[in-house]
């Protein structure tokens, strides 16, 4: 966070949230969910930027874990008041919000059960449907697709949500993370990107895993 605030005035000056607009986090904000980690791995850490840029959250796999679970989470973050065009998820799990001719949707691939799926799909249909829209980017936890540890990403985001929103034409970006690296890649029937940008905290390097093609 400190190299980020030091590369964001280098690039825009101190006013530099005057050029940027917020922080999309992609979860894991902490690695178990206990007090103290939301107080010392994320709240501390975050308070470089957090004064200044609004920081959005997704769930991972290790706000699942600890002492408090989903708990902490719940009781850190509120986001049951966020909406694009009044649409409501009524939960912190899963989000959407426009920032100018952009929507971005935060989805939970802990939890795929309920009504996520009807959610996503009105939101994917309503800003498709809406001229003050031109994109739309969607974003979980668990990848799309991933060259290494293959099998540990989200069926769900790759099965269903992802082929759903590539129907729409506003449709060009879905990001994840989960996995300790950065990877691009486009849809071969669609002009829209994959995108892995988890590249923190933990070595990742091939050879430690069993791979596939």
């Amino acid at each position: 966070m400190v190299a980020a605030r030091r590369k964001l005035t280098e690039l825009y000056g101190p006013g530099y949230n005057d050029s940027v607009s917020f922080i999309l986090n992609l979860g894991d904000q902490v690695d178990v969910g206990t007090l103290d980690h939301y107080e010392n791995v994320h709240l501390k850490k975050s308070r470089y930027l957090s004064p200044y840029l609004p920081i959005q959250t997704a769930v991972g796999n290790h706000e699942t874990y600890g002492t408090l679970q989903m708990q902490a989470y719940y009781n850190h973050f509120v986001l049951d008041s966020m909406n694009y065009k009044g649409i409501y998820s009524g939960t912190e799990d899963y989000y959407a919000f426009q920032s100018g001719n952009l929507v971005i949707a935060y989805m939970n691939t802990e939890n795929t059960a309920g009504n996520q799926l009807n959610w996503i799909k009105k939101v994917i249909d309503t800003a498709t449907a809406d001229p003050s829209v031109k994109w739309i980017i969607t974003i979980a936890h668990r990848p799309y697709q991933a060259e290494q540890y293959v099998g540990d990403i989200s069926p769900w985001i790759r099965n269903t949500v992802v082929p759903y929103a590539m129907q729409s034409p506003k449709f060009f970006m879905h990001v994840g993370a989960h996995h300790h690296l950065y990877a691009r890649g486009q849809m071969k029937e669609v002009p829209a990107y994959n995108i892995i940008s988890g590249g923190t905290a933990w070595d990742q390097y091939w050879g430690m895993a069993t791979e596939q093609n």
